[in-house]
């Protein structure tokens, strides 16, 4: 599976902190972590786990811009 997101967070994000959740059959069978961007160039960590939600591994800060592009073998 292949996904390109981009994700603006309103306010103040806490780490791990859920953004949205892939269906079934759209998830990697064991957690997975990618690295992208924020508006500002610095990088931002996001989990996928097996329940299919993507969460950031740090805390965000207001109207964070992120975008990322990643793949991972999804279930079957």
């Amino acid at each position: 599976m292949h996904a390109k997101i981009a994700l603006t967070h309103g306010a103040g994000t806490a780490a791990g902190t859920a953004a949205f959740a892939f269906g079934p059959g759209y998830r990697p069978n064991e957690t997975m972590t990618f690295v992208g961007s924020d508006a500002a160039g610095l990088a931002v960590a996001m989990t996928v786990d097996a329940a299919g939600s993507l969460a950031n591994l740090a805390v965000l800060a207001a109207a964070a811009q992120v975008r990322m592009s990643f793949s991972f073998l999804a279930e079957f």
